[in-house]
């Protein structure tokens, strides 16, 4: 328990041989400042990435309504053909 006690001593006595750091004129506003521009970054990128999810949400729901229409119409136009019983006319061919 000594030999603690006498460690303890030791390192706090070597603390009173450091002298106290200065910091130069206007640091702390500088350093103030630093930490204003980092929180602006810091928002201006979650604001881009949340408007780049909203952005791909709205890619994904487009592109599922486009797919439902799509066989919607395919079924549809398979249904009308099928049941019809006039002549399909092609005007695209040159005969």
């Amino acid at each position: 328990m000594k030999n603690n006690e006498e460690l303890i001593e030791r390192t706090l006595n070597s603390l009173d041989d450091f002298n106290p750091f200065h910091a130069p004129l206007g640091f702390e506003e500088r350093m103030k400042q630093q930490i204003n521009k980092q929180r602006k970054s810091l928002q201006f990128i979650k604001l881009a990435v949340a408007a780049l999810i909203i952005f791909c949400l709205a890619n994904v729901f487009t592109v599922m309504q486009l797919s439902n229409e799509v066989t919607t119409d395919n079924i549809m136009d398979e249904a009308y053909f099928n049941q019809s019983a006039f002549p399909i006319l092609n005007f695209t061919e040159d005969e």
